[in-house]
């Protein structure tokens, strides 16, 4: 249908803690939440109290969680403080495209490397683009939103993870033996059947 008056205002861009293309994304969602958790800021998880909360400075074996995302159905009631009085679970996005809060004195670039503020004040869990009082994502910035809120892609830290371990892997040792002794002794053995594979066909097959 037509309408007689149109929308002469811009458009709100998207703010922090909004989610893009979300069949691509892993969002997971935290049943024990710290009250007054920040939507659109990254969270870290406490494994002691297997709980979500915000980044206060505790930057000592960190375990970053993801971007505490916005609700779709219901609007946050305090700005972008969850309330645990009012919520029994809060979502938050693993990987994939999300929007997420930005410290308002740095301009991040395209494909910059994402740092989440990690200092004990209240810019703690907003994105910037040092490493200063902050701690490394696995997050790229892509492209503003609006003022103070940027595009990132975000990649599950297990992948660099699985990487270390893998590497990591070479020079450990299971009651002595080490992967490379593992590997010298199976490649003997398959040079050792075929060896005499090849002297059976060399015989006739008997």
């Amino acid at each position: 249908m037509a309408f007689a008056t149109g929308h002469l205002n811009d458009i709100q861009g998207v703010q922090g803690g909004e989610l893009l293309k979300e069949s691509q994304s892993v969002i997971l969602t935290a049943n024990s939440f710290q009250n007054n958790l920040r939507a659109g800021r990254f969270a870290r998880w406490n494994t002691t109290t297997n709980q979500l909360q915000n980044l206060n400075g505790t930057n000592s074996s960190l375990n970053l969680a993801g971007v505490v995302t916005r609700d779709l159905g219901a609007a946050i009631e305090d700005g972008d403080q969850y309330k645990t009085a009012s919520r029994k679970s809060v979502n938050y996005i693993r990987s994939g495209l999300a929007v997420v809060d930005v410290l308002s004195t740095v301009t991040p670039s395209f494909l910059g490397t994402v740092y989440a503020l990690s200092y004990g004040n209240d810019n703690d869990g907003l994105a910037t683009t040092s490493a200063a009082n902050s701690v490394k994502t696995n997050a790229i910035f892509i492209r503003e939103t609006r003022a103070g809120a940027w595009i990132i892609l975000l990649t599950p830290s297990t992948v660099s993870k699985e990487i270390s371990d893998v590497t990591a892997l070479a020079t450990m040792s299971f009651n002595g033996t080490t992967v490379a002794n593992v590997n010298a002794s199976l490649t003997a053995v398959y040079t050792a059947v075929r060896t005499a594979v090849n002297a059976i066909i060399a015989a006739g097959g008997k």
